[in-house]
């Protein structure tokens, strides 16, 4: 039989009792890179773990000038340097949601600050970081920036899925995004930047009870990003995720509309658009009752100017 260091039947208990103490003083190595960086000491994680991300705060505040800016490693959609992560104009709430992998939406607690004060916030992160070393790394910075504190609960509530068609159409991979060149003169349909979702007519309805087109374009989006921007505009239950697709995705969809674009009947040609266009499925009419994270927030410190 096989047993743990230091747990061997003929080990001696003092034995065993350093043998805990190494593991223990192991993980704390280990741990320690992501406390420093949250307080903006220069560290380099990759020393002791492959898993521990290299980041580094640059600043954190208020910020008074209120300009909204996103810019989201590791992919870089929208960055302007590579390695480098900011945001300014942005509420905690925000982070928050980012860091924990949860609707901004669904977010309790924490009083109304959290959602109204504008925040700026710069990282200097590993140029390879990953999805998940990046939320880690985000929660380490708002644990210890903003003392937050807090627990994810799930809740039943109706949502509408997103979902992908196993034959037909698929939608279109993302190609790479290159900074726009100024154009020498206006353009009737200019470049949509990476990492958005724009609507818009693209002939408009004469009246309230005609119909009109309307234009969908999506460039270098997940799908759940795509499924969050599209929601908010044609229903008010949230949609999920689950085409199981990964990376990121150009999506261009026409669609008749009615002036109403919360009616039965623009909701059925969205979905009859993107089931022939891109061989997504959304039934805009259907909900059905899923559990959603939720992040209740127990404590959190408003923080104070750089």
């Amino acid at each position: 039989m096989l047993f743990p260091p230091g747990n061997s039947p003929t080990t001696s208990q003092p034995t065993r009792r350093r043998a805990r103490w190494a593991h223990v003083a192991i993980a704390a190595l280990a741990a320690s890179p992501l406390i420093a960086a949250a307080r903006g000491a220069p560290t380099n994680a990759r020393i002791f773990s492959s898993q521990a991300p290299t980041f580094h705060v640059l600043s954190m505040g208020p910020d008074s000038a209120g300009k909204f800016s996103w810019c989201l490693p590791p992919s870089g959609v929208g960055c302007r340097e590579s390695g480098r992560w900011s945001a300014a104009g942005v509420p905690a709430a925000m982070l928050i949601a980012v860091a924990y992998n949860v609707d901004a939406a669904k977010l309790s607690g924490g009083g109304a600050w959290v959602r109204a004060l504008p925040l700026m916030l710069a990282l200097r992160v590993a140029p390879d970081l990953t999805d998940r070393q990046f939320r880690a790394a985000m929660r380490a910075v708002l644990s210890v920036r903003l003392g937050l504190r807090g627990r994810i609960v799930k809740k039943p509530e109706p949502v509408i899925v997103l979902r992908a068609r196993k034959r037909g159409p698929v939608p279109r991979a993302a190609a790479p995004c290159r900074r726009a060149k100024p154009a020498s003169r206006p353009t009737p349909r200019p470049e949509r930047p990476c990492g958005t979702v724009a609507e818009f007519w693209k002939h408009a309805p004469g009246n309230a009870t005609s119909s009109g087109v309307r234009e969908i374009i999506a460039r270098s989006v997940t799908m759940g990003e795509f499924a969050q921007a599209i929601g908010p505009r044609h229903t008010t239950v949230r949609i999920l995720d689950r085409t199981d697709l990964k990376g990121r995705y150009d999506l261009d969809v026409l669609f008749h509309a009615h002036a109403d674009q919360f009616s039965p009947a623009t909701g059925d040609a969205l979905s009859a658009a993107l089931r022939n266009q891109t061989g997504l499925l959304l039934d805009l009419n259907h909900t059905t009752t899923r559990t959603v994270p939720e992040f209740v927030i127990k404590q959190i410190h408003q923080p104070a100017p750089n």
